[in-house]
């Protein structure tokens, strides 16, 4: 297959602020997986190639972060990674408090009081919320005693949660958190990254579909893609999208696919 489209991204021009958070939360009701249910928003964030104070942030991040800081074309790949990944996901500004996890917040939807939510507070600099959404959630699966029951359906906390999320140092930390400086070895730039490498693929949307991989199924699954062994890279990621498990990845890829080659 062949690329149909430009490889170079767009220089961005638009120097508008950062919008503010959705502070609206929609209400799950109790279902089965999770009998209490929760409030949810998809939020309104997403990351915009075109906005030169996003890009900076993430340029920021990349260079204070990724093993690969140093390597031509990565940054290029990082920033083209999270404008696919974002479009998928939810907003800087999504929260869900409707599972196991307890509460999760971003466009990765880092998950729990005790992991991905901590840490990503600690990074901003708000150890007090951290500690207050810890107290609230509590620190174990499936977070259900009765101060979690509540804090589940606390607006005014969350609204605060999603607020330092969102903020401009919320949205470096989640990029940062997108790197490599997740829990629990999700380090889901550097592992996509570096498989890209070990692939010897050369398309920058190849990088991306490994990364939206390793944050839509987890880092280790970058290990499932096909060897890169005849053709080019747009027949690997023909062949890769069928590792995909949700079919909305499975679509969107595609999608993908058939707007940037033939």
């Amino acid at each position: 297959m062949k690329r149909i489209t430009a490889t170079t991204l767009p220089v961005a021009t638009d120097n508008a602020p950062i919008p503010a958070p959705k502070l609206i939360f929609g209400t799950q009701k109790a279902k089965p997986g999770f009998p209490t249910g929760g409030l949810f928003s998809f939020g309104s964030i997403k990351f915009n190639l075109n906005n030169i104070q996003m890009v900076e942030l993430a340029k920021q991040a990349f260079a204070e972060n990724s093993v690969h800081k140093d390597t031509p074309g990565a940054l290029e790949a990082f920033l083209l990674c999270l404008s696919i990944t974002s479009a998928f996901e939810a907003g800087f500004d999504g929260i869900n408090t409707c599972d196991n996890a307890g509460v999760s917040v971003g466009f990765i939807q880092l998950a729990r009081p005790e992991g991905g939510v901590g840490k990503l507070l600690e990074l901003i600099g708000k150890p007090e919320l951290s500690a207050r959404i810890k107290t609230a959630f509590g620190i174990k699966d499936p977070h259900d005693s009765p101060s979690a029951l509540k804090a589940r359906f606390n607006a005014e906390l969350l609204k605060e949660l999603v607020v330092a999320a969102s903020g401009p140092e919320g949205i470096k930390a989640q990029f940062a958190m997108a790197i490599n400086k997740n829990v629990g070895g999700q380090n889901y730039f550097d592992k996509a990254y570096a498989k890209f490498i070990e692939l010897k693929l050369t398309d920058n949307l190849s990088a991306a579909m490994l990364f939206d991989a390793a944050v839509n199924m987890g880092a280790g699954s970058v290990s499932r893609f096909p060897k890169f062994t005849q053709g080019n890279d747009g027949d690997w990621i023909a062949a890769g999208i069928n590792v995909f498990s949700r079919k909305e990845r499975n679509e969107g890829w595609k999608k993908i696919l058939s707007k940037n080659f033939a």
